[in-house]
């Protein structure tokens, strides 16, 4: 009896299953990566290197993907993109604001330096390239809509201005429509760091190419590392003159872009990152240099500032020269405030209180007008008809963003 009980409930948890998938009929990757998670956790949270069981070889995977990559173009926009955000962190770094400030995002939070944690790199070698590129490998078969990749950091630099530096509205406020119609999606929309000036690659592929295996030479140049490194990665694409793209290793890509590159071509990527004799920052770099040449096979992307805003964000000024006239007020302000000595009461007579309140003012009525501005941008970016047209994108009434 005992014997039959339990091959009844062999046959019986196949249907319970079943049953649950038909009562539920999820859309969204999400229900199987809870299964996943659940029948496998040891793979998510060592970070599997399934991908490097595949033997395909170095040059027809990467000719493969390229390939791939040249006759890609973006798919349809779903009513409501899934999306997940994937961070990099170390243990010193408090990502408590995550679930704060994005309560509900779906996140996937790698601890780089912490060998116990539910989530981590198989190595810290490549720190976020390491992550983002095992991130990948794991779910490449049940993708997200969107994958964002970000830093660990709730504001930096490296976010955009107008958004506060602020990593949580960079994520909030990120269009999936504009990701998924361009696949890839610098989340950085200055262009410096990065842009328009690029790294010079051709002058440098022949004595990169035979460049001593010593990569910690402080002569070693950046752009004589990525040349290099970029005859190991693509060995079957000639190096190109330039490759450009705004800093700093924080982006979105769609499912669709992540697919046109093959799973052996990622694997191959981060076996490269395992096996580099580069150190850990400089082998970082070299991907924060190529992601936009990974996912869409360009060399240079530097799409305009104001566009990026617009259509990626809705920070619409309507143009390019509108926003250059925003900066402009805001370098002003700034000089101001720099220029300006606090007040001191006791030196302060006459002609000088007179001038400095001048000052005070003349600094309080340009405050006024960039946050006049700069919400009046946030109005206009609510139309989709106004993000098509300010990116330069055709549009016609019933589209949506």
């Amino acid at each position: 009896m005992l014997i039959r009980r339990r091959y009844a409930a062999l046959f019986l948890i196949p249907a319970i299953l079943t049953c649950a998938y038909v009562v539920y009929r999820p859309t969204s990757w999400q229900w199987r990566d809870q299964i996943y998670a659940k029948l496998r956790p040891a793979a998510l949270s060592r970070g599997t290197d399934m991908a490097a069981r595949v033997t395909t070889s170095a040059p027809a995977a990467a000719a493969a993907s390229a390939a791939a990559m040249a006759s890609a173009t973006p798919g349809p926009v779903p009513a409501e993109a899934t999306r997940v955000l994937v961070v990099a962190r170390l243990q010193a770094d408090d990502v408590s604001w995550i679930g704060r400030e994005l309560p509900g995002v779906l996140t996937a939070i790698y601890t780089i330096d912490d060998r116990s944690a539910g989530l981590r790199p198989p190595t810290s070698k490549g720190a976020a390239a390491m992550v983002y590129l095992t991130y990948l490998l794991d779910h490449y078969d049940w993708l997200p809509d969107v994958i964002i990749f970000a830093r660990p950091h709730p504001t930096t630099w490296h976010n955009n201005e107008l958004l506060d530096s602020s990593t949580a509205q960079t994520v909030r406020h990120l269009s999936s429509e504009h990701v998924l119609r361009e696949g890839y999606f610098n989340l950085r929309c200055h262009w410096r760091p990065g842009c328009p000036e690029a790294l010079p690659l051709n002058a440098n592929a022949s004595a990169s190419a035979s460049a001593s295996a010593n990569a910690h030479d402080a002569v070693h140049a950046e752009d004589t590392i990525v040349a290099r490194a970029w005859t190991e990665l693509f060995p079957t694409r000639p190096v190109p003159g330039v490759v450009a793209q705004a800093c700093c290793g924080q982006f979105a890509v769609s499912r669709e872009a992540v697919r046109a590159v093959s799973r052996p071509a990622l694997a191959r990527y981060r076996d490269w990152l395992l096996h580099t004799d580069l150190d850990d920052g400089q082998a970082g770099r070299v991907f924060d240099s190529l992601w936009h040449v990974i996912f869409r096979g360009q060399t240079r992307r530097c799409p305009a500032m104001h566009a990026c805003y617009c259509d990626g964000y809705g920070v619409c000024f309507g143009s390019g020269a509108n926003m250059d006239a925003w900066f402009r007020v805001r370098d002003e302000q700034r000089a101001l405030l720099q220029a300006e000595p606090e007040p001191d009461p006791v030196r302060e007579s006459g002609g000088n209180r007179t001038a400095a309140g001048g000052v005070v003012s003349r600094i309080d009525a340009m405050e006024q007008q960039l946050r006049r501005e700069k919400r009046l941008a946030w109005e206009r970016g609510k139309e989709a008809r106004n993000r098509a047209l300010e990116a330069g994108r055709r549009w016609q009434e019933g589209d949506g963003f």
